[in-house]
């Protein structure tokens, strides 16, 4: 592969790869029925709120699985559903891990407006008022996207080592972002574009609001398949090795 080539990345051999699978649907169809199936017991009750945790920890888990399987080799072919209490411990580890980075933004958010509150910048009457609100949400927005972009390939990190650690290394993100800064942008970026499409375009229809669970499992495959990618030609000749 010449240097030029590797600068960008390949998003249609990944997704080719990805439908190159002769069980995709059968293996997507199960994903979606369990988003679905969480889905459906929510609108139920919230008090199925545990079980609802449980099918979404063995979508992850299969995420997961789906990425280490792609890291190791883009061609491979998207696992079999199985070993459904692994799925289920490791799905629920990183439905925790990125709770925890979500949490992070929402301290952030809450620092930046206490801050305001504190000193008196949020009283629309005040001069600096434009400024401290201008440069509140610049400072949200900006860190919301690195949050988002670092848990990406923390998902990613933490599918391919396996332990509580990785999900939190944050280190390990930012030497392969010094390698490879344009493919782990534009796979984030084509990553949080599907998931907003699999969310907004049912939404817009009204009854495809429904169909949101089955969206959003097909959009994370594509896009974990894509970090993956990413993260692979990132790797050092030692990671690889």
């Amino acid at each position: 592969m010449t240097a030029e080539s590797k600068t960008h990345l390949a998003a249609d051999q990944a997704v080719r790869l990805l439908f190159a699978d002769p069980d995709w649907q059968f293996k997507m169809g199960i994903g979606c029925l369990i988003n679905g199936g969480a889905f459906a017991l929510l609108l139920l009750n919230v008090i199925l709120l545990p079980l609802c945790f449980c099918l979404w920890s063995l979508v992850a888990g299969y995420i997961l699985m789906t990425t280490a399987s792609k890291v190791v080799s883009p061609g491979n072919q998207l696992p079999v559903w199985t070993n459904f209490l692994e799925l289920l411990i490791g799905g629920g580890i990183w439905i925790g891990a990125s709770t925890l980075h979500s949490a992070l933004f929402l301290l952030l958010a809450f620092l930046s407006l206490l801050i305001g509150e504190l000193a008196g910048l949020d009283n629309l009457m005040s001069p600096a008022f434009l400024v401290w609100a201008t440069a509140a949400w610049t400072i949200i927005v900006l860190g919301a996207a690195t949050i988002s972009l670092l848990s990406s390939y923390l998902l990613v990190n933490f599918a391919t080592r396996q332990n509580l650690t990785a999900a939190f290394a944050v280190r390990q993100v930012f030497l392969r972002l010094r390698r490879q800064p344009r493919q782990m942008l534009e796979a984030w970026l084509i990553q949080l574009g599907l998931l907003y499409l699999a969310t907004i375009i049912p939404i817009l229809t009204v009854l495809g609001i429904f169909l949101i669970p089955s969206t959003v499992f097909f959009a994370q495959l594509i896009g974990c398949c894509l970090l993956s990618q990413a993260w692979r030609e990132a790797a050092s000749e030692n990671e690889l090795g």
